[in-house]
């Protein structure tokens, strides 16, 4: 598992049959995820893929609100 700011890429994998799932969660428009996918799927050899690709959209109640990380990490729901 990778864990990037505000996103984290993660492998799970299942030797005994030859197959691993990549999930790759990014936030913000900068991002390349696909390139990613396609890193890993050169990186671990893999003889055929999928990727299934959706964006998620912010709630809209806290869509404008000013988040602070450090008040996040303290709090009960956290």
């Amino acid at each position: 598992m990778a864990l990037l700011a505000e996103s984290h890429i993660s492998i799970h994998t299942w030797p005994e049959s030859g197959y691993a799932a990549v999930d790759v969660f990014t936030c913000g428009d900068h991002t390349m995820p696909e390139m990613a996918c396609q890193v890993l799927a050169e990186e671990l050899s893999a003889g055929n893929h999928k990727l299934t690709s959706f964006r998620r959209e912010t709630p809209s109640a806290i869509a404008d609100v000013q988040r602070d990380p450090s008040l996040m990490a303290s709090s009960p729901a956290g």
